[in-house]
C-alpha cells in the first residue's frame, strides 16, 4: 500500500476483469483486431482538416486561440442548431453545451444530478464508459435487460416502481437509442415513445446517448428519444467523434436551458470550455459540406464491413453461437454456449481480440461468455478472416 492509498477517493473502475487483462496481455504481433470502437484511420480526413486549420489561423486565430463560452464556439452551435432542428429536436443556442467528448457529459450529469449513493437506472449490457463515470460518481446503478428491440419499458416501470415504493427518487435513466453500444439493438419507435411516458410519469430523465445516430446502414431513421419529448424529460448528447475525428475531443449535449446552465457550472468549475480551436475548424468542416461528405463516405464503407461479418459469422460459426444484426453503428454482440474464459484464451492464441462481455456489465461476473465485435476497424478480408479463427476457437470449445 502506497503513501496515497488512504487518500485516494473510492473510485470504482470498469472494465475487464484483471483476469481479462492478463489474457489479452499475450495478444500476438499481427492479431486480427475486432476489439476496439474506432473509426479506420485511413479514413481520416486529412487534406479537409489541413486546409481548414489554414484557414482558420489566416483568419479566425484572434477567437480560435482564445477563451471562450462553456456553451461552445458561436459558429459551431450554430451548426448544432441545424442538425438538432433538422432531426426535429427544438433547438435554440440556449439548449445547446459543446464538451470535451460524451465522456465529459457523463461527468458532467453526474455532477449535476448524482450525490453518492443516488440511483440511476442503465441497461444492461451497456457502454463501459458511461458504467465507469457513474460508478465514479457513486451512483447505485440498477440494470434493466434489454433484448433486439432495445431496453424493455415495462422492467424500466417495475424498477423505477419500486424505488418509489421506498420513497426513492431515481435521478435518470442512460439510454442508447440507436445502434447500442455493445449490443448492436436500436430501440423500437413504440419502445421509445413508452420510455418518454414513463419518464414524464415518474418524473426522471432519460439521458439519451446517441453516438452512432448517422450510421445506418438499412431501415427507417426513427426520431430521437428528445425529438419525442414534449416536457423537458430528456437530455441528449452525442459526438464528432464518429463523424469527425475521435482525437478533436468534441461532442455536445441538447437538453431544457435550465438543465444547460447548470451542466455550464458545473463544466466551468472542471475544464471550463472545450478547445475553440478544434470546434473553429469542425464548425468549417460541416459549413462546407466536408462533414456530411465524410458521413456518407464512411456509412457505405462501414456497412461494407457490417455485412462482412454477418456473412462470416453464418458461414463459419457452429450452431449455439448467437449475434445480434445490427441496422447501423459499428458493433454486434455475441453468445457462445462455451467457457468465457477458455474462449478468450483461444481466441488470443489465434490471434483474434474482442472487447469481453464483463466490460459491460455492473457486475463484471456476468457476461464471460458474451463478445463485442467491432467491424469499422479493418478491411472486409481480415473481417472475414478473424470470424473464421473465432468460429475455429468456439468449434474446439463445444
Amino acid at each position: 500500500m502506497s503513501k496515497y492509498s488512504a487518500l485516494f477517493t473510492p473510485m470504482v473502475a470498469t472494465g475487464e476483469p484483471a483476469l481479462y487483462n492478463k489474457i489479452l496481455a499475450g495478444m500476438k504481433p499481427g492479431a486480427i483486431h475486432l476489439s476496439g470502437g474506432f473509426p479506420d484511420p485511413d479514413y481520416f480526413p486529412r487534406e479537409e482538416i489541413k486546409e481548414l486549420t489554414n484557414y482558420v489561423m489566416d483568419n479566425l486565430a484572434d477567437t480560435a486561440l482564445q477563451y471562450g463560452s462553456f456553451m461552445g464556439y458561436p459558429t459551431l452551435v450554430e451548426r448544432i442548431v441545424e442538425i438538432g432542428n433538422s432531426k426535429n429536436q427544438n433547438v435554440k443556442p440556449e439548449n445547446i453545451m459543446v464538451v470535451s467528448g460524451s465522456t465529459e457529459s457523463f461527468a458532467l450529469m453526474c455532477k449535476v444530478f448524482v450525490n453518492p449513493g443516488d440511483y440511476v437506472i442503465i441497461e444492461e449490457p451497456s457502454y463501459s464508459g458511461a458504467l465507469g463515470s457513474f460508478k465514479a460518481h457513486g451512483a447505485n446503478l440498477i440494470p434493466v435487460p434489454l433484448d433486439d428491440d432495445g431496453v424493455i419499458p415495462e422492467k424500466v416501470e417495475e424498477a423505477l416502481a419500486a424505488k418509489k415504493a421506498e420513497g426513492i427518487q431515481v435521478k435518470f435513466m442512460y439510454i442508447l437509442s440507436n445502434y447500442h453500444n455493445p449490443a448492436g439493438v436500436s430501440l423500437s419507435l413504440e419502445r421509445r415513445k413508452a420510455l418518454v411516458e414513463i419518464a414524464k410519469k415518474y418524473n426522471v430523465i432519460i439521458f439519451e446517448d446517441d453516438a452512432y445516430i448517422e450510421f445506418r446502414y438499412e431501415g427507417e431513421e426513427l426520431p430521437t428519444l428528445r425529438a419525442l419529448d414534449d416536457a423537458g424529460m430528456v437530455v441528449y448528447t452525442t459526438t464528432f467523434s464518429k463523424t469527425f475525428a475521435p482525437g478533436v475531443r468534441l461532442a455536445w449535449i441538447i437538453a431544457e436551458a435550465e438543465v444547460i446552465k447548470a451542466l455550464g457550472q458545473a463544466k466551468g468549475a472542471t475544464s471550463l470550455f472545450s478547445s475553440s480551436l478544434n470546434q473553429a475548424i469542425a464548425a468549417e468542416f460541416s459549413k462546407r459540406g466536408y462533414l456530411q461528405r465524410h458521413v456518407d463516405r464512411s456509412v457505405q464503407l462501414y456497412k461494407g464491413r457490417r455485412d462482412a461479418m454477418l456473412a462470416a459469422l453464418e458461414k463459419y460459426m457452429p450452431e449455439g453461437v448467437v449475434w445480434t444484426k445490427p441496422k447501423g453503428g459499428y458493433f454486434l454482440w455475441l453468445t457462445a454456449p462455451v467457457d468465457g474464459v477458455e474462449m478468450l484464451k483461444g481466441a488470443v492464441e489465434a490471434g483474434v481480440s474482442y472487447r469481453p462481455g464483463p466490460a459491460f456489465y455492473v457486475d463484471d461476473t456476468k457476461g464471460y461468455n458474451q463478445a463485442r465485435l467491432c467491424f469499422t476497424m479493418i478491411n472486409e478480408e481480415r473481417i472475414t478472416e478473424g470470424i473464421r479463427r473465432f468460429a475455429d476457437v468456439i468449434k474446439g470449445l463445444m
